[in-house]
């Protein structure tokens, strides 16, 4: 195998350095930049495992207190017009019971 030599200038060699240093020092920037790269998805990561336990133990708090508190006779329902009304789960009968012991308590007083 022959080798063939082809001699430079003074310059050209001066510009081929130039340029062979300035690959070198983006290549070490980039390096750099990959680096702090990582370290924020690290801060990143143990932030959000964080935010999840204080999440999880918010919820956890929250459904105890539910417990705590006092249970509704009130259901949520739809209107037609899309509207939420509150309802009572009491019976027509308990209702109208309540109406008849009302009237007779007006006509005791008159």
């Amino acid at each position: 195998m022959n080798f063939e030599y082809v001699k430079l200038s003074a310059p050209e060699i001066i510009y081929g350095k130039r340029h062979l240093l300035q690959a070198q020092v983006d290549l070490l920037q980039t390096l750099t930049h990959f680096k702090s790269y990582q370290q924020l998805r690290k801060e990143e990561l143990m932030l959000k495992i964080a935010l999840k336990t204080k999440v999880e133990d918010v919820l956890s708090s929250v459904s105890s207190f539910s417990k705590l508190l006092p249970k509704t006779h009130f259901t949520e329902e739809k209107d037609s017009d899309g509207l939420d009304l509150f309802s009572f789960h009491q019976d027509k009968k308990d209702l109208e019971r309540e109406i008849e012991d009302i009237k007779q308590k007006l006509a005791q007083l008159r």
